[in-house]
């Protein structure tokens, strides 16, 4: 697995961003949500985007790339998908909150710091 964030690092809205965004938003449709062709433009973007990702990243199926909405919903994906009830993980001392609370609603999980 490779989580990849850099939402928190990188310039928040470059013109290119700002534009896709708008181009986005105008549209009004969600890939995979509906026949018409707003909808289906929306799916080629999105295949495109996982594609890039996927060649940037060495990944050999793009379906296999997963987009979400924050570094906290990745981090919740990533830590319900490797973690198992009574697993072991050892963390740093400065782990955020979007670390620590799901270990710590995984039941049994010994956590190590």
């Amino acid at each position: 697995m490779i989580y990849f964030d850099a939402g928190a690092t990188t310039l928040q809205k470059p013109e290119a961003v700002a534009r896709a965004m708008y181009r986005a938003v105008g549209t009004l449709s969600s890939p995979g949500r509906g026949s018409y062709p707003a909808t289906r433009a929306a799916e080629e973007t999105d295949l495109r985007c996982r594609t890039l990702a996927a060649e940037l990243f060495g990944v050999t199926d793009p379906e296999r790339v997963v987009f979400t909405s924050s570094a906290t919903h990745g981090l919740n994906i990533a830590i319900r998908t490797l973690v198992k009830p009574g697993g072991r993980v050892v963390i740093s001392g400065y782990e955020h909150n979007a670390v620590t609370r799901p270990l710590h609603a995984i039941p049994g999980v010994e956590i190590a710091v």
